[in-house]
């Protein structure tokens, strides 16, 4: 009787052991979240925590009206830029910084802290140390549980961080220098006609400033005799209204790309163009040389490349950065088009 008591007494305390020793995984009652946002070419990103409102009186109630809040119960939230940026007129080093606000029923100030250390409370904050102070209004929106970061109005040049909690949002609106990076990158490589070429796209696609874009491709096409840089410039013509110069580039990029045999894929997006610049200019049609031609021995077509070994028209080369101070006449496409050439490039990937 004795032997079976200690077995029995033996196997308990194991299994107290092992119940004592297992660990059960339980959700955080303050998860954490992390939230980024490519915006031009810069990166914004938050850590942060998202407590919930549990029926509780949020604002003027867990978060205080005119004390300072670190916006998570855990500490201040962390904002990263890897470009500099523009909060409140004011220019953002890239780098990481303390995000904390101190709310009123009206207004809030919001602060942007460059302390080398976290800031969970109060007596950690140094107000020295802020790079920002802006004053936000906030305002109304659809009820939310849990704290969230989301970005909005997004561009290339800009994006609201916008926090939510409750039926309450506030927004710090933050400035991207895109356009000055992408010029920057630009000048950067020698003078490569291609580069000049890439800025002339951008102007023509995104800035609108069709001035700038036509200084650049000139600077492209003085480097280098390119059909392709010849239809941008013909597209930023036709975009300033002057479609009859539009037309004559147009026209020679469709000389040029016959000669040296490489635009068949892209034929029919640029015949359209001319024929639509031919039109608003009100000029007689012109015959154009086509880009293709039919083989003697077969009624294939083929492309009219150096080598004219192949059946198959060949795909304009992407547009990668390669300096070069000597004219040539090898065609080169740009990696993203103009409006007037993308439907061609995305049938003929």
């Amino acid at each position: 009787m004795r032997v079976v008591t200690c077995s029995l007494s033996l196997m308990l305390t194991m299994a107290f052991s092992a119940s004592a020793n297992a660990q059960v995984e339980l959700p955080r009652p303050v998860p954490a979240a992390k939230l980024s946002q490519q915006v031009g070419l810069t990166e914004i990103a938050i850590d942060y925590e998202c407590p919930a409102a549990k029926s509780r009186k949020i604002w003027g109630g867990v978060v205080p009206f005119g004390e300072l809040w670190t916006i998570g119960p855990g500490g201040a939230s962390k904002v990263r830029f890897t470009k500099d940026v523009t909060v409140a007129d004011r220019v953002v080093p890239a780098g990481t910084y303390w995000l904390l606000a101190i709310p009123t029923a009206t207004t809030w100030t919001v602060m942007l802290n460059k302390s080398p250390d976290p800031i969970a409370s109060a007596r950690d904050y140094k107000p020295e140390l802020d790079v920002v102070r802006l004053k936000v209004t906030p305002k109304a929106t659809p009820r939310r549980e849990r704290l969230m970061f989301t970005f909005s109005d997004l561009t290339d040049d800009r994006a609201s961080l916008d926090l939510e909690w409750d039926s309450l949002r506030v927004s710090v609106p933050i400035q991207v220098n895109t356009t000055q990076q992408v010029l920057s990158s630009i000048n950067g490589l020698d003078g490569a006609w291609r580069s000049f070429a890439n800025a002339a796209r951008y102007m023509l696609e995104k800035k609108k400033d069709y001035d700038a874009g036509l200084k650049y491709i000139d600077q492209a096409l003085a480097l280098k005799d390119d059909w392709y840089s010849m239809w941008v410039k013909g597209a930023l013509l036709a975009a300033k209204g002057d479609f009859g110069s539009a037309r004559d580039w147009a026209v020679k990029a469709h000389d040029l790309a016959a000669q040296v045999g490489n635009g068949a894929p892209l034929e029919a997006d640029l015949d359209k163009s001319i024929a639509d610049w031919t039109r608003k200019s009100g000029r007689p049609a012109k015959e154009l040389q086509p880009l293709t031609k039919v083989d003697a021995d077969s009624p294939k077509k083929v492309s009219l490349t150096k080598s004219e070994d192949s059946a198959t028209p060949t795909t304009p080369p992407a547009f990668t950065a390669k300096p070069t101070a000597e004219r040539a006449t090898a065609p080169a496409s740009p990696v993203d088009d103009p409006p007037v050439l993308r439907r061609a490039r995305l049938r003929h990937r």
